[in-house]
């Protein structure tokens, strides 16, 4: 059995000395600012390391970490705690970086042929997921072009329902409706 006091020490010694003191999400926010598309990827995929958030759905990760004023809703969510006095937020640049990666994600998976049928739900899943981030999050890069190519995005999503509960044509049209 591997202490944990071993564990940390082959983690430093594979872990740049700028990035040893950063928590696993705070590696992944700087991912999503140099590769913003390869970060929403890793996070949809659950290939991300985002701890102390592993359990957490993507949009409820991304609820904890964005600022509040990037939200649709910005109000407190419940349990979460007060704000405190202003301070330069270290992560006010990760919405502009999110909108960026998930424009660009969206465009490649439309543009890319579909996964094999044994993969297909997890895939749905994944394009489920990506349309409802537009919905708790001001991106407005995606919105617009989510909103431009209507004859384009729907039968792509058409072809991704395996059943009513996973359709990500549903929720496309559910995004429509706010934007």
């Amino acid at each position: 059995m591997v202490s944990l006091n071993a564990d940390s020490k082959k983690m430093n010694a594979t872990t740049p000395p700028h990035r040893a003191n950063q928590i696993e999400w705070q590696i992944w926010a700087d991912e999503l600012r140099h590769a913003p598309q390869q970060a929403v990827s890793d996070l949809l995929r659950g290939a991300a390391c985002i701890s102390p958030f592993e359990r957490a759905a993507p949009h409820e990760f991304l609820l904890a970490i964005l600022p509040r004023s990037s939200r649709s809703v910005s109000r407190a969510l419940l349990g979460e705690p007060t704000p405190t006095p202003p301070e330069p937020d270290p992560t006010a640049d990760l919405p502009s970086c999110l909108d960026a990666g998930l424009h660009a994600w969206l465009l490649a998976q439309r543009q890319a042929p579909l996964p094999p049928a044994h993969k297909l739900g997890a895939y749905a899943a994944q394009v489920c997921e990506a349309l409802q981030w537009p919905l708790y999050f001001t991106l407005p890069q995606t919105r617009t072009a989510l909103n431009a190519d209507q004859e384009r995005w729907l039968p792509w999503l058409q072809s991704l329902v395996i059943t009513p509960c996973r359709a990500p044509e549903r929720d496309y049209l559910q995004l429509l409706t706010f934007i």
